[in-house]
């Protein structure tokens, strides 16, 4: 069993997971028989998010600076340069009989105070793909849960129980993109490794489950959480009553 395939049975035995978590790396070689969303959301907007739930049957989903589906994904995941020009008035009012706004912010003004710090990809493709599928080799650089409040009230305590304080757990404002990916990749490459709780982003809820959060992890967190769980809360009995409950 591979060490990736390892982690996912810990923490799906300790945790009770609903769904397998699924990894996110980059590669300059694209795997066979990937899914692709074509184009850049330029013409005909695709949000790969909705793919979420092929990757957990089994399926392996590949973007790339030619193909990503949605312009906020190419800003987050690393492939455009950045925002699109007046992207303070779509996230906010718009403009009138140009521009239709999400109204998502009060104002343009309050998303111009906004972090516009954002990664490049570190390779030519960006891959979805189940954790325990990955090969050996790859380590991915962050692992994404779907699951519901039981499960992620797991996580978030495993996720805070080897380290000090208590914010290890963070949940900033950005879209469904940009929680999953961006802002874990930027806290594990800033020496802060962080998870994030994530997909409240009102224009990615429909590719999820209505009762379905993101925890959004770096690797090495993982990778902590899974060594940790043994010894950890999740073998008293408080945490199997609420594991083992009904919805």
């Amino acid at each position: 069993m591979s060490r990736h395939a390892e982690i996912v049975q810990c923490l799906a035995e300790w945790i009770g997971l609903k769904q397998p978590p699924i990894a996110v790396y980059y590669t300059d070689q694209r795997p066979e028989n990937a899914l692709v969303p074509e184009g850049t959301g330029e013409r005909g907007h695709c949000c790969h998010l909705t793919w979420l739930g092929v990757v957990a049957d089994g399926r392996v989903v590949a973007l790339d600076r030619a193909n990503y589906g949605c312009g906020g994904a190419g800003v987050y995941l690393g492939f455009a340069p950045g925002l699109r020009e007046g992207f303070e008035y779509f996230l906010s009012t718009g403009i009138p009989g140009k521009l239709e706004g999400e109204r998502y912010k009060k104002t343009p003004e309050l998303v111009r105070t906004l972090d516009t710090e954002f990664l490049t990809a570190p390779g030519a493709y960006c891959i979805y793909r189940r954790l325990a599928e990955v090969p050996e080799d790859v380590t991915p650089e962050v692992v994404i849960f779907l699951e519901t409040a039981d499960q992620l009230s797991g996580l978030f305590t495993l996720a805070n129980y080897g380290r000090p304080g208590r914010d290890n757990v963070i949940t900033p404002f950005c879209s469904g993109c940009g929680a999953l990916v961006h802002e874990p990749r930027r806290q594990a490459l800033r020496g802060q490794p962080k998870a994030v709780i994530g997909l409240f982003d009102v224009s990615s809820r429909h590719g999820v489950r209505p009762d379905q959060l993101a925890f959004s992890a770096p690797y090495s967190m993982v990778v902590e959480m899974a060594a940790d769980a043994p010894e950890s809360f999740l073998c008293r009995d408080e945490w199997r009553r609420v594991k083992e409950r009904k919805a």
